[in-house]
């Protein structure tokens, strides 16, 4: 099963209309440093604990999570 995918116009659009997203860039820390999203928090995939990620999220469990890749 596939996971729905945004593209980056859609995303900047849902940014630019202030809506309060959850969004979690995956890359190295590296590539977080050389340009991302203000909003996004970096974990990269490497580290990140999927358990955690959803026991942080439960008042938003009905929202989207984003996920910025390199790929």
């Amino acid at each position: 099963m596939s996971s729905p995918t945004i593209s980056t116009r859609d995303l900047h659009q849902l940014l630019a209309n202030n809506k309060a997203l959850e969004l979690i860039d995956v890359r190295t820390p590296v590539e977080y440093r050389e340009i991302h999203v203000a909003a996004a928090q970096n974990v990269p995939l490497d580290q990140i604990d999927p358990h955690a990620v959803m026991q942080n999220r439960k008042a938003n469990a009905n929202e989207p999570l984003y996920l910025i890749c390199r790929s």
